[in-house]
């Protein structure tokens, strides 16, 4: 039998925890942007991913342990309580703008290989993503085509208007409230009526065509 002194093992358990601390980070580390924040969770040896989270959906926590299986998931996080400046300047510019300006602000901490966004949030993703010239991008939207389109199909009764949502909405005072001359200056779950005007003819898969990277998109149900 091989004889091994206590101090041995002792040195060999504290290397091994070591190694674990710091392959792996569940909290933020990285610097804010404004009132953005960023939370990690994942191993440090794999990708990163920058991830903005439709807060309305459940799922989200899910996709996250799954994508951690090959990514470090970095999760941006909007603290604004601004509610002012999101119902009167919350578009696709003011998105694209922003969404630019937070991938190279966590891209010179930390190399990002990809975006991936869930819900509505794939809308401003698809506005901006493809100028950031990320290889990956993995979209998880609520439905196919615009969202124009789809909201007329809800409204006839062909499909229920954000099944992830797990919320019964009403299609047609969406439909209108977006659709309206003069957009009114509302909410729907966090989001601006303004931002989806902005918004709802786009495609993301005509949007997304002439993107060189790898594009994964998985509409949720």
């Amino acid at each position: 039998m091989i004889y091994v002194k206590k101090y041995v093992l002792q040195s060999l358990l504290f290397l091994f925890l070591l190694s674990c601390l710091t392959s792996c980070r569940t909290s933020s580390t990285l610097t804010s942007y404004d009132h953005y924040t960023f939370h990690t969770k994942g191993k440090r040896k794999n990708p990163a991913i920058l991830f903005f989270a439709d807060l309305n959906i459940k799922g989200n926590d899910s996709l996250i342990t799954e994508l951690n299986k090959y990514y470090n998931v970095i999760k941006v996080v909007d603290n604004s309580t601004d509610i002012l400046s999101k119902l009167n300047s919350d578009n696709s510019l003011t998105r694209g703008i922003i969404g630019i300006e937070l991938y190279e602000h966590v891209n010179k901490q930390i190399k990002i290989t990809g975006i991936a966004a869930t819900g509505l949030e794939c809308l401003h993703v698809c506005s901006w993503g493809m100028n950031s010239r990320t290889p990956l991008i993995k979209l998880y939207p609520l439905f196919k085509g615009n969202l124009n389109d789809h909201l007329r199909l809800a409204i006839s009764g062909a499909t229920d208007v954000f099944p992830a949502y797990n919320i019964k909405l009403d299609a047609l005072d969406i439909y209108n409230n977006i659709n309206n001359t003069y957009t009114p200056s509302g909410m729907l779950l966090g989001y601006s009526y303004r931002y989806l005007e902005s918004l709802k003819t786009l495609d993301i898969q005509t949007q997304m065509s002439s993107y060189e990277g790898i594009l994964d998109i998985k509409v949720l149900h």
